[in-house]
C-alpha cells in the first residue's frame, strides 16, 4: 500500500487533543493515519503528495442509515407520505428489482457518498430476498471502494421470488455473509432488522441473537409510525434486556424522555433524518431532547427516492430544525432566545466521531488522529462558495456541498481527487442507471400510484396484528 500526504490544509481534526491546525499536514503511511499536524519534511519514499492549500482537511463523515440499493428510484417518493411509501415501495416497487439491480443500486448509491464526501455507510439493505441478492450488494459495496456496515435485512420484502422458505433459512444465510465477511478490510457484518411489530416480538429477538452470535451491529426503524406499533417496541427490548452499544435506531422521533434515557444508559444510538422525518410525517424534530440527554445522535441520507446522498444538506437543515424546536416554546411565550444551545460543532460531530463510534468504528475512523485509519476529506473552495472559508473552520459544512468535496482517501487509497471519482466511468455507469430506472419504472413504479379509499380502515385493521406482536415478548 502506498503512502499519501495531504500537505498545507487547514486540518479539522475532530480529535480534542489535536484541534484545529492552519497550514497542517496529514501523513498516511500503509493506510494509517501517522502524523497530524506541523509541516513534515522526513517522508518516507514513493509517498504521493496532495496540495491542501486553501483547503479543509477533514475526517471522512459517517451515515449511519442509508438503503443505497434504492438509488435507482431518485425522486420517486418526494410528494409520498410514510403510509404511501410503505404500501408503494415496500410492497409493490420491490418486487421489480432483481439481485442485479439491488447490486448496482448499492454499487452507485456508496459512490454517490463518496463523491459528498462520506467515507462511511451502514447500508440497511432491506430488500434481501434471497442469497443472490445478498452476494449482488455485498458485491456493489465492495466495487464501490467505501468503508460501510452491510445490515443484513431480514425484513420479509412479500416477494414472489424469495429465496427463503423460513426465517431460520434468512438467519443461515445471514451467517454465511458473516463469515464471508469475517475478514474483510473495509465492510463490517451487521443485521437490520424486521420492522418490529410486523413480526411477532420472539422473532426481533431471534433475530437480535442472530447478529450478536455473529458480532453484528443491530439496526432498526424505531418510533417513527405515529399511532401504530410498527417500527415500535422500545419498551419491549428494554423489557426484554435486549438494548446495547452494538444498536442503531433510525429516525426514534416519537421517544419519549424515559426511551432516550434508556437508550442513552445503553450506549445504543440514533440515526437523525430530518429530511424523511419531517417530509413524510412521521414525527416530530426530538434532535434538540437527544442532546440534552447526552445520547449519542448521528446522521444518514436515508435514500435516494427522496433525499439527496450528501451530509451538509442535512447537517444545515438539522441545524435549523433542532435550534427550531428547543426555541419553540420560549418564542411562542413572546420572549427571546439567550442562547442557540446546539452549537454548530455538535452537528459535526455527529457526521463524524459519533457516526463512527455508533458503527464500533471510532478506534478507525471518525477523527484524523495518529493511529486511525486513513479517511480523510480535502475540501476546496469551488466558485464564489467557501470564500472565504469560514470561522469558526468547523461551520464548513453549512457552506459546503458535493462541488466543494475536491479530494477523498479511503483506507489511505485515493477514491477521488481534483474533484473526479477514480477508476469511474461516470458516462457509462450514467447509462446503466438510466437503462435500469427504466426499466423498473415501466414496470410499475411510474404508475399514478393512490391510496386505496379504505386505507384507514385497512390500517386499522392490520394494526390489531401488529399490537399483538409486540405483546407476544
Amino acid at each position: 500500500m502506498s503512502n499519501l500526504l495531504f500537505r498545507n490544509g487547514y486540518i479539522v481534526s475532530m480529535d480534542d487533543a489535536i484541534g484545529t491546525i492552519r497550514g497542517g499536514d496529514v501523513l498516511i503511511r500503509d493506510g494509517e493515519i501517522t502524523h497530524v499536524g506541523g509541516p513534515i519534511s522526513d517522508l518516507p519514499p514513493d509517498t504521493e503528495i496532495i496540495d491542501a492549500h486553501g483547503g479543509i482537511l477533514s475526517p471522512g463523515f459517517v451515515d449511519t442509515h442509508r438503503h443505497c440499493w434504492m438509488t435507482c428510484l431518485r425522486g420517486l417518493n418526494v410528494d409520498h407520505t410514510l403510509m404511501e411509501y410503505l404500501t408503494f415501495v415496500r410492497q409493490n416497487v420491490v418486487n421489480l428489482y432483481s439481485a442485479d439491480d439491488v447490486g448496482f443500486g448499492n454499487y452507485i448509491g456508496a459512490l454517490e457518498a463518496l463523491d459528498a464526501g462520506v467515507t462511511t455507510v451502514l447500508d440497511h439493505s432491506h430488500n434481501i430476498i434471497g442469497p443472490d441478492y445478498a452476494d449482488a450488494a455485498v458485491d456493489g459495496l465492495r466495487r464501490s471502494g467505501i468503508r460501510a456496515v452491510f445490515g443484513y435485512g431480514f425484513h420479509d420484502a412479500q416477494a414472489e421470488q424469495s429465496g427463503f422458505a423460513t426465517p431460520e433459512d434468512r438467519y443461515a444465510d445471514a451467517a454465511r455473509i458473516a463469515r464471508e465477511l469475517a475478514d474483510d478490510p473495509l465492510i463490517d457484518f451487521g443485521v437490520a432488522l424486521s420492522e418490529t411489530g410486523m413480526v411477532p416480538f420472539t422473532q426481533t429477538r431471534r433475530e437480535i441473537e442472530v447478529g450478536r452470535e455473529h458480532g453484528g451491529l443491530i439496526t432498526t426503524h424505531m418510533a417513527c409510525a405515529p399511532g401504530l406499533s410498527v417500527c415500535a417496541g422500545l419498551e419491549q427490548f428494554r423489557a426484554g434486556d435486549l438494548l446495547g452499544p452494538d444498536m442503531v435506531f433510525s429516525h426514534g422521533v416519537l421517544l419519549d424522555d424515559d426511551d432516550i434515557a434508556s437508550i442513552t444508559a445503553a450506549g445504543a444510538s440514533i440515526a437523525c433524518v430530518h429530511d424523511s422525518e419531517l417530509g413524510m410525517g412521521e414525527g416530530p424534530v426530538v434532535l434538540h431532547k437527544l442532546h440534552a440527554h447526552g445520547a449519542r445522535a448521528t446522521f444518514g441520507a436515508d435514500f435516494a427516492p427522496l433525499i439527496n446522498g450528501d451530509l451538509f444538506g442535512m447537517i444545515r437543515l438539522s441545524m435549523a430544525v433542532a435550534r427550531g424546536a428547543r426555541h419553540a416554546d420560549t418564542v411562542a411565550q413572546g420572549q427571546l432566545i439567550g442562547s442557540v444551545g446546539l452549537p454548530m460543532r455538535y452537528f459535526l460531530e455527529m457526521a463524524t466521531r459519533n457516526g463512527a463510534a455508533a458503527l464500533q468504528m471510532d478506534d478507525r475512523v471518525g477523527s484524523l488522529t495518529p493511529g486511525k485509519r486513513g479517511d480523510v476529506v480535502l475540501l476546496k473552495p469551488h466558485g464564489m462558495s467557501m470564500i472565504p472559508l469560514p470561522e469558526p473552520i468547523e461551520a464548513f459544512p453549512l457552506y459546503a456541498s458535493s462541488a466543494n468535496v475536491h479530494t477523498v482517501a479511503v483506507d489511505g487509497r485515493l477514491v477521488k481527487r481534483d474533484g473526479q471519482l477514480l477508476g469511474v466511468d461516470l458516462a457509462a455507469i450514467g447509462r446503466e442507471a438510466e437503462r435500469r430506472h427504466e426499466a423498473v419504472y415501466s414496470a410499475g413504479a411510474r404508475e399514478p400510484f393512490a391510496m386505496p379509499a379504505d386505507w384507514r380502515e385497512q390500517t386499522a385493521q392490520a394494526e390489531q396484528i401488529w399490537s399483538a406482536n409486540l405483546a407476544d415478548a
